[in-house]
């Protein structure tokens, strides 16, 4: 029995974990990995006190900073989650079921992918959805960049001191990017193929993509040694679907103080219907719901 499980171990539930630790709770953080997406970030410029830092570094002190405020750690895989009775159960894979008087979701959310079936053949196969991860296989070959919000052009950039030539495939004319970023991206020698959507992938590994021109309706293909898909994602809402009130676009719904319409059950980071998603947001929304959470009622 701990007083809090914090469910999801990226910079939102890793914060969660420092707060509810300091307010002397008993805690454990339960995820398959450490870090979570943020991890998979190059380079973060916009986190206060960096002037720059790696995604996998800023998430790896944060670890650090938990394991020296004694917080407990799990990792295993969460298959089924009992959250409205007083004491909130989680079962993990193993059949081993965790309790706690509170849970903070931070499960996160998944890299949306195009919806074509060659995706899972090709997958390690010149597809990726992290070019952090990812790019430095593919040094001085042709990759592809799909998408044009801050992790599309966040990955073209980094891509681009690496590969041979890096190509941006783009939905629309503009860009919903940061301007820092669309800024960066004029000198950087990154090929634009805007208004176009991917509809077909080649090869096994991966050597062409189909692309179609969504004002003209031109289909035409393009070579390539590696496919890099980042076109938003989706909130892993899914073991708490049938118990949590979520938005049309399956997020979490909750108050400013992170609750969600359950008692003693917060939701934080980019698995709630948060205005913006970013690692400083994730850490914050942490801070809030912990603090809150250990106020609120005695453990």
């Amino acid at each position: 029995m701990y007083d809090i499980i914090i469910a999801g171990a990226g910079p939102g539930g890793l914060s969660a974990a420092m707060y509810a630790a300091r307010a002397g709770k008993n805690v454990v953080v339960i995820a398959e990995s450490i870090g979570g997406t943020a991890s998979c970030a190059h380079n973060i410029e916009n986190f206060s006190g960096h002037i720059s830092i790696s995604g996998l570094e800023l998430t790896q002190i944060m670890h650090k900073q938990c394991e020296r405020l004694k917080v407990n750690f799990i990792i295993s895989t969460m298959v089924k989650m009992e959250l409205k009775g007083n004491i909130k159960l989680i079962t993990l894979i193993d059949g081993r079921i965790i309790s706690a008087h509170c849970v903070i979701l931070a499960m996160g959310a998944t890299c949306r992918t195009l919806g074509l079936k060659e995706e899972v053949v090709l997958m390690g196969h010149g597809l990726s959805y992290c070019a952090m991860c990812d790019g430095s296989f593919y040094k001085n070959c042709n990759v592809i960049v799909n998408g044009g919000g801050n992790t599309a052009l966040d990955s073209a950039l980094f891509l681009a001191s690496l590969a041979k030539t890096v190509t941006l495939i783009h939905r629309n004319q503009s860009f919903r990017a940061a301007k820092i970023l669309t800024d960066r991206l004029k000198d950087s020698g990154v090929k634009l193929v805007l208004d176009s959507v991917i509809t077909n992938l080649k090869g096994a590994p991966l050597n062409f993509v189909e692309i179609k021109n969504v004002v003209s309706g031109v289909i035409s293909e393009i070579q390539t040694d590696a496919l890099f898909v980042a076109i938003g994602i989706i909130p892993n809402t899914g073991l708490v679907k049938s118990e949590i009130l979520l938005d049309e676009n399956s997020k979490i719904l909750t108050d400013a103080f992170m609750r969600t319409n359950i008692e003693n059950v917060y939701a934080i980071g980019d698995i709630r219907n948060t205005p913006l998603r970013q690692i400083m947001t994730a850490c914050a929304d942490g801070a809030i719901a912990s603090e809150h959470a250990s106020k609120q009622f005695k453990m």
